[in-house]
């Protein structure tokens, strides 16, 4: 993915906000209903990863998601 690529995913993602959320979110993988998470490392080396069930995203990640599956499809990333 190319700068411009990622830079129009994150240009409305507000880092305190994400930083914010638990780690966990929900029940992922319960009853093997698969697992997401995202993880975000902010240039001072910080770190944060949000785990939550497969296609059940906290609403505050939707839009990115929706982009963010988009460019994988688009590239053929599995």
């Amino acid at each position: 993915m190319n700068g411009a690529t990622w830079d129009s995913v994150k240009v409305n993602l507000s880092t305190n906000i994400f930083f914010d959320l638990p780690k966990r979110i929900g029940c992922p993988d319960c009853n093997n209903g698969g697992t997401e998470w995202i993880e975000i490392e902010l240039t001072n080396g910080e770190t944060h990863k949000v785990t939550f069930e497969y296609g059940k995203e906290p609403s505050l990640l939707k839009d990115y998601l929706i982009k963010i599956r988009k460019i994988k499809d688009m590239n053929n990333c599995n």
